[in-house]
């Protein structure tokens, strides 16, 4: 397991986390190492009532779907 020193949580002003933004860079490989984070949320929620998945979804990314 990775060991971060950073709140894989943390948000920026659009409420996105780390894991909506590597989502929407279609960074498949950084997508993976963030859900093997213990306590990552897998569905938060951003100011475009977007989750990663919804992302994921809306940019045609099956391979993360």
């Amino acid at each position: 397991m990775l060991k971060l020193k950073v709140n894989v949580n943390s948000c920026d002003y659009d409420k996105r986390t780390a894991l909506h933004v590597a989502v929407s860079n279609n960074s498949l490989e950084l997508v993976k190492v963030l859900l093997n984070e213990i306590n990552i949320n897998v569905n938060p929620i951003d100011n475009f009532d977007l989750t990663p998945m919804r992302d994921a979804e809306i940019r045609g990314f099956k391979e993360m779907i």
